[in-house]
């Protein structure tokens, strides 16, 4: 196991400076999907870098004006809520493999409801469909779409 799947950086920017934790990748993910609420065991050290990758750390000054604080564990707290967490390639796999498991059961869904009249993937990832329901079922396939894509469906109803 190479250093890479040991940790990974959480990169946060404050006015132009810029703050690194590193973290346990699963840990880590696992705080940012709301899945745990405790900070502790998802750092690798309680360490807040500049630059983790030159093992530049934080000044007090920097720490203070940022997060009004130099306790490390409170700051980790705020870098992994506002921050942008490094994935591995393997968390991105597992991800990217589950969102299309995600879509090919919800298009076996709307095929079950309807006729697929026509289907059209965007450049963006984004689904254009032509779908052709009873009207009974429509409100049924709206709240299905509308939770699915967490309200983001944009629906055109066509007599």
């Amino acid at each position: 196991m190479n250093m890479a799947d040991k940790y990974t950086i959480v990169k946060y920017v404050f006015e132009g400076d810029k703050f690194e934790i590193l973290v346990k990748p699963d840990p880590a993910l696992d705080y940012k999907l709301g899945k745990t609420n405790n900070i502790g065991p998802i750092l690798v050290s309680d360490e807040i870098y500049t630059d983790s990758s030159k093992g530049t750390r934080s000044s007090s000054e920097k720490l203070i004006k940022a997060f009004k604080t130099e306790d490390p564990l409170v700051i980790a707290e705020k870098i992994m809520q506002k921050g942008v967490l490094n994935l591995t390639t393997d968390q991105r796999r597992k991800m990217i493999s589950e969102k299309r498991k995600q879509i090919i059961t919800f298009i076996a869904v709307l095929k079950s409801t309807g006729i697929l009249k026509k289907e059209d993937w965007q450049s963006n990832g984004s689904l254009k469909a032509i779908l052709e329901i009873p009207a009974a079922s429509r409100p049924n396939v709206l709240d299905r779409l509308g939770a699915v894509t967490k309200g983001t469906a944009f629906v055109e109803v066509v007599k």
